[in-house]
């Protein structure tokens, strides 16, 4: 019988850039296609540079899927010449997961949930993700997607994402699941729940489980990181509804002042529970006019935003305390036409400390006398609640990863008495291989 095999393409030590490859006869599974750690993002949208980027490690070497215009100075077979049948499948829209998908053949089928699909879609209408010049699949959380020996089932899951999912694949000698990024912390934790469940029944081989929690930021500590958190105010919370309620309070506590709010565009969830807070506390919204053609198709009826080129600068002055407006990157380019006010920094960009033109962008805002507020909530989930998560589901093996300490939540995994598995990076294994060697750490345990 023909075994099914797994390849660790990318991920292992890494917060993003997760790749598998599942193989079963001349059918292969790769899930997600992110961006890796060390590759830009000019390069990553530079089809010239497809060689380059694989021999540098930055882009997966696996044959059949890159055009042959691009891979033709190589000895990788391209997707004309492919002997195996290979599609992707997705477990959401962020950078980290899909970024590296310019490269691939525009005829390699690349699946996501029927939910992702429309915020894919106005992501990139309107330049809030590249246009990977793919055409995007949707499938539908009730129908399983059938490909010769696999079957995969999307599960509705909670991150800071719609349409984020965990990925359900079965073969004939065995089935895994592919957490994806996740939270309980969200807006929908029942949905991660609702498909632990399921996974328990199932009693799954192998647990793929994101641990971004299981990591140390040492850009966090630095002198410069340090002397910009003194211009800061905290406003973090543990949870979306958490951070709403401060938001709340600060507008409730500062009527006449205005307000800034820069978030993360796929949140598309956070922005309509606050344009709904808005509303309660008689604040028109006005959003950039990107943002506003983007927004629209998500916004329900009775909530309205106004673009901000249709505002009038003199009412603004004239009654600071009736707005918030969305800003993003850009926001020091209007500043100075605007009354000086309250920023609130919500999983927006500039990221953080790694991103170019952070400390400029922070500097640039407080030393105009503005409030800066460090305002978000993570996507992730909390150490805790991966164990618990785990402990639940009960499968056979958990590999930790999407961390850059998997070892330390291998081993918080493994006092919880879950016997984890940490392969080799473009190592083949079979799945019978991995059930031996998780078995071998049970007797290690025991």
């Amino acid at each position: 019988m023909t075994a099914t095999r797994i390849q660790f393409l990318a991920g292992l030590d890494t917060i993003g850039g997760n790749i598998i490859l599942i193989e079963h006869g001349d059918y292969r599974v790769i899930t997600d296609f992110g961006a890796q750690v060390g590759a830009q993002a000019k390069d990553l949208l530079d089809l010239s540079k497809t060689v380059e980027l694989i021999e540098a490690g930055l882009l997966p070497k696996v044959d059949g899927i890159y055009p042959q215009e691009q891979v033709q100075r190589s000895q990788i077979q391209s997707y004309q010449s492919r002997q195996k049948e290979t599609i992707i499948c997705l477990s959401h829209l962020h950078i980290d997961h899909l970024g590296s998908l310019k490269h691939v053949s525009p005829e390699l089928s690349v699946y996501a949930s029927a939910e992702a699909l429309p915020l894919y879609q106005q992501l990139v209408n309107h330049g809030f993700l590249p246009d990977y010049q793919l055409e995007l699949r949707p499938v539908e959380a009730e129908v399983p997607l059938e490909f010769g020996p696999f079957k995969i089932r999307y599960r509705q899951s909670d991150h800071d994402t719609l349409g984020a999912s965990a990925i359900f694949i079965e073969c004939s000698d065995g089935q895994l699941i592919h957490s994806g990024d996740l939270r309980l912390t969200g807006f929908h934790p029942e949905r991660v729940w609702t498909w632990a469940l399921e996974a328990r029944q199932k009693q799954v081989d192998l647990l793929l489980l994101e641990g971004t929690s299981f990591s140390e930021f040492a850009d966090r500590q630095t002198p410069v990181a340090l002397a910009l958190a003194e211009l800061m105010t905290p406003l973090q919370a543990p949870s979306e509804l958490g951070l709403l309620q401060k938001i709340k309070n600060l507008l409730t506590q500062h009527p006449d002042q205005l307000f800034t709010f820069n978030g993360y565009p796929q949140n598309v969830e956070r922005f309509i529970q606050l344009v709904e807070l808005c509303q309660q506390c008689e604040r028109q919204v006005l959003v950039q006019e990107a943002f506003y053609h983007f927004i629209q198709p998500f916004l329900p009826a009775h909530l309205i935003v106004k673009s901000f080129n249709q505002a009038g600068l003199v009412d603004i002055h004239s009654d600071p305390g009736s707005y918030l407006i969305q800003v993003d990157q850009d926001f020091l380019e209007i500043i100075d036409q605007l009354p000086r006010g309250s920023y609130l920094h919500s999983n927006g960009e500039p990221l953080g400390f790694f991103m170019p033109g952070y400390e400029a962008f922070v500097r640039g805002i407080v030393e105009r006398g503005w409030k800066f507020y460090q305002a978000d909530v993570s996507g992730h989930a909390e150490q805790r609640d991966l164990l618990n998560l785990a402990y639940l589901i009960q499968a056979k093996g958990v590999l930790p990863w999407h961390s850059f300490n998997p070892l330390e939540f291998g081993q918080a995994l493994n006092q919880q008495g879950l016997a984890t598995c940490l392969p080799v990076k473009h190592q083949w294994y079979t799945i019978e291989e991995i059930k031996s060697m998780i078995d071998l750490q049970k007797e290690g345990m025991a």
